[in-house]
């Protein structure tokens, strides 16, 4: 029984933290795309986060938040508008 607990355990430990449906931002400007993802966690230590993806290179996560899952539906928003002024066109997309 208590090897069947530590075992139970250990793979919760292991499990990453579940998102749900955030919110997907795809920026393009001539041939060159860019990914906004606003992820939102319902477990794990993180409300959400924001990740930034440049045509194929890997995701990068740009904030987190703890707490508060508006900061980073806040934070996205103010990155999106700094890449559309900067030429991008944004729209979004239904996150998977």
């Amino acid at each position: 029984m208590i090897k069947k607990f530590i075992i139970l355990v250990s793979l919760t430990a292991l499990t990453p933290s579940f998102a749900h449906a955030g919110k997907k931002y795809v920026c393009k400007l001539n041939d060159s795309t860019r990914t906004i993802r606003v992820n939102q966690f319902t477990t794990g230590d993180l409300a959400c986060n924001v990740t930034y993806k440049k045509g194929q290179a890997p995701a990068q996560e740009l904030w987190q938040a703890h707490n508060e899952p508006e900061y980073c539906e806040q934070k996205a928003e103010a990155f999106i508008t700094k890449q559309e002024s900067w030429g991008w066109q944004c729209a979004s997309r239904k996150a998977l």
